[in-house]
């Protein structure tokens, strides 16, 4: 089902708000394409280069990758072709997988042929000589086996013993038509491939083809796929098959083997068939849609390459209304909520009781801000009971209780989560749009409880930017630092702009530059700092007695913290002066001249004051 939405938040209030959006929306299980039949020019599963272009190891890979899946015939193919172009050591590989694909496909001689090539050339003896051993045991040739054995360690000789070569079937029995009518309409596997083995050289021959693709279904019926696979890559390989018989190959292929490797014998003989007619083309065109639409419908394939099979079928097909869902979906998915409505519309009026149509077309029109619609098609008495539908209901209630915080009409954003959590009790995001409602309020214990709450269920940093600044408004400042640092740890830039946003309003330069990630928050506050001034000031008056002159050059330097402290250090040298003082001073209140010649320099009318000073500043609440 489509999940819920996360809403997002962020900043320092309710005005920050990101349009909620569908989370990872999936095509619901039972809107899943039915595969069934439409139009498109058969395409190629294998390798996009020419088979002139592929290098003799890239051929090898395809041959044993067709060996190890059973489709001997185009392994066989595909090691000829690799042999054709290769050289040394990479020929001879080539002629080891000819040998073997021969003798699954039980054509002893060429797999005779090819094996001793190999062993003549020294190529791995170990693997090499006991599989011809293996040929010329089943072919009879007792005298030909002697020389080879001796090739083995003596250990290993005593295996190889002499049997009887496998004997035609004498002139005038029954064919094997004759010979399946007599096995009843329900032969066994086992009656099925004694046919097969007896008559194969009948199937190479491409006679009796119509006889060997009901052996091939039978076999996949009774569950020999992998020999039923094999039969029919064989039948498919005769350029003179029957059409009617090609064409039941090909789905029947289709069926055990998936559409890739049907895909890849309708493009062989698509490219070698010469002129066909219409009506044929015609069915080839429909197998070619048959098969997309298989992979199309099969699990594990990829939305992009589901949506890339839905759009070729509807360049021939358009109003195909499975191909039609899937792009409807992918239009969703990424962002085309328009064309994703339009549509859904064609595969409602097309097919009305289509699964997933009318959940497609609340999306569309959810995405598109058109969220009345949305809702009465959420809310629709067709709707009841069916849990997407109500997951659509619930985020549509989110997004205008969302809207309305917004347009700060906390009511109406109050009632819009009342019906939200309604629909879904746990509905978190109906939550935050009750906090949001609480914080433009100014209900600050109330949001702080609704965005605590939230942040101990999700551990969404987000959360702490709301908590925050609630704590603050109650007066709470230490708790508001503390939750300030938790943001200011996180590594997502909006996050620790947030905080220091807060820190600068709390006048904390220091704390808001170490967070800022911008710099344009004070910025340089956080440096060391080297501060030297200096300045001259005077007193008017008598000589050596209420004059004064000050000269003063203080120099600091102090160090930043990154938990927001300075430590400083300053030197103020400073030296005083209130000129030459008077022969005769006056004393007293009377001002009577002192008896007696005063002893010079007894005044102090010259001073250095030095002033060394520490200072440490904290900051934080």
């Amino acid at each position: 089902s489509v999940s819920a939405q996360v809403v997002e938040r962020g900043g320092q209030g309710a005005a920050v708000i990101r349009e909620p959006s569908v989370r990872g929306t999936i095509i619901p299980q039972d809107a899943q394409p039915k595969v069934e039949r439409s139009a498109q020019t058969p395409r190629r599963a294998g390798p996009d280069l020419p088979e002139a272009a592929i290098p003799p190891g890239r051929l090898l890979d395809m041959g044993w990758e067709r060996f190890a899946s059973g489709d001997w015939a185009l392994a066989e193919e595909a090691f000829a072709q690799a042999l054709a172009k290769a050289e040394g050591e990479t020929a001879l590989r080539a002629r080891m997988g000819l040998g073997y694909a021969s003798v699954r496909l039980g054509r002893l001689d060429q797999a005779r042929e090819n094996l001793e090539a190999a062993v003549k050339a020294g190529y791995s003896p170990q693997e090499s000589v006991p599989a011809l051993l293996t040929v010329l045991k089943a072919q009879g040739r007792r005298a030909e086996m002697d020389a080879y054995v001796a090739m083995l360690p003596p250990d290993r000789r005593a295996n190889w013993e002499q049997v009887e070569p496998v004997k035609p079937a004498p002139p005038g029995e029954p064919g094997v038509r004759e010979l399946l009518a007599k096995a009843g309409p329900r032969p066994s596997p086992a009656r099925l491939e004694s046919l097969l083995v007896q008559f194969s050289p009948r199937l190479d021959s491409c006679a009796d083809g119509d006889v060997f693709l009901k052996i091939a279904q039978g076999l996949a019926a009774g569950g020999r796929q992998d020999l039923a696979r094999s039969s029919l890559s064989r039948l498919l390989r005769c350029r003179g098959l029957d059409f009617g018989v090609r064409m039941g190959a090909l789905y029947e292929l289709a069926s055990i083997a998936g559409p890739a490797v049907a895909r890849e014998h309708l493009h062989r003989f698509s490219e070698k068939a010469g002129r066909i007619t219409p009506a044929q083309q015609k069915s080839l065109n429909e197998l070619a849609v048959v098969l997309d639409k298989k992979e199309m419908g099969e699990p594990g394939v990829s939305p992009a390459r589901k949506a890339a099979l839905a759009r070729g079928i509807l360049a021939v097909s358009p109003a195909d209304p499975d191909a039609l869902s899937v792009v409807a979906w992918d239009d969703l998915n990424s962002g085309r909520h328009g064309q994703a409505l339009e549509a859904f519309r064609r595969v409602a009026s097309d097919d009305p009781g289509r699964p997933g149509t009318q959940l497609g077309i609340g999306y569309a029109l959810y995405h598109l801000g058109r969220l009345d619609e949305a809702l009465s098609i959420a809310e629709a008495p067709s709707s009841a009971g069916n849990p997407d539908m109500k997951d659509l209901a619930y985020q549509v209630r989110v997004r205008k209780g969302f809207d309305a915080v917004e347009a700060k009409d906390y009511a109406l954003a109050d009632a819009e989560a009342a019906k939200a959590l309604a629909v879904w009790p746990e509905g978190s995001e109906a939550r935050e749009v009750q906090a949001w409602a609480a914080f433009g309020r100014g209900e600050n214990e109330k949001a702080f409880a609704l965005f605590e709450a939230r942040y101990n269920a999700t551990s969404d940093k987000r959360f702490l930017s709301p908590m925050m600044l609630t704590l603050s408004r109650q007066g709470r400042r230490v708790q508001a630092f503390e939750t300030a640092a938790m943001l200011a740890s996180d590594p997502a830039p909006q996050l620790r702009e947030t905080a220091a946003k807060f820190y600068r309003e709390q006048n904390a330069p220091i704390l808001a530059s170490k967070t800022s990630v911008s710099g344009d928050c004070c910025s340089g506050a956080d440096t060391a700092m080297i501060d030297a001034r200096g300045f001259v000031r005077g007193k008017t008056g008598d000589s050596g007695l209420s004059r004064l002159n000050e000269w003063t050059a203080p120099t600091g330097f102090s160090i930043a913290g990154k938990d927001g402290w300075r430590l400083g250090f300053a030197y103020s040298p400073s030296f005083l002066s209130s000129g030459s003082a008077p022969a005769n001073p006056y004393a007293g209140s009377y001002y009577a001249r002192v008896q007696d010649v005063p002893q010079r320099n007894s005044l102090v009318t010259d001073i250095t004051v030095h002033t060394p000073t520490i200072s440490l500043e904290i900051e934080g609440p």
